[in-house]
């Protein structure tokens, strides 16, 4: 049921990112839906299954379905901001997306084990991800393997910022 990625799985790979970005909207994700978003999707697939880089595309792929979900985990390209934290070695969960019908049925929980299992073996030391404050089912899933809320992020659209008042 879940297997890492293979160079001939990107097309497909990328129409789920596209979806997965699509229902970002929906909890007031950032990211367009755009060409450059897929650019930077694709390369980080690419990096990831050649192995250019350290991380993982883990697949969901139900006998049967076709590919369901993903994962896409990994080191940051190029130098890391900051190369020594008190995490250690630090993977990025960049994204994970299940089809609607796949969620709620702990698939979320045992893609995020067998990608855990992954970055070990990679030497990952810490895994770190943003989920959208809307997005409770994410939420749910993450908290359901261990992971920890950490910190809050705050956005400030400086396009309508009133530079006068500061508002």
């Amino acid at each position: 049921m879940f297997r890492d990625a293979q160079p001939q799985d990107r097309a497909e790979f990328l129409r789920l990112f596209e979806e997965y970005v699509e229902e970002l909207k929906l909890y007031g994700g950032e990211m367009e839906p755009d060409l450059d978003t897929l650019r930077s999707a694709r390369s980080l697939f690419d990096s990831y299954v050649d192995g250019a880089l350290p991380g993982v595309c883990v697949l969901f792929d139900p006998p049967g379905e076709g590919l369901q979900g993903f994962t896409l985990v990994g080191a940051e390209s190029g130098n890391p901001v900051f190369p020594k934290r008190k995490f250690g070695k630090l993977a990025i969960a960049w994204a994970i997306y299940l089809q609607p019908k796949w969620r709620k049925r702990n698939v979320a929980q045992s893609i995020w084990v067998n990608t855990g299992k992954k970055l070990v073996a990679l030497r990952f030391d810490t895994l770190m991800g943003d989920i959208l404050v809307e997005n409770k089912v994410s939420q749910a899933a993450c908290a359901g393997v261990g992971w920890e809320p950490h910190s809050v992020n705050y956005v400030r659209d400086l396009r309508e910022w009133d530079h006068g008042s500061g508002r």
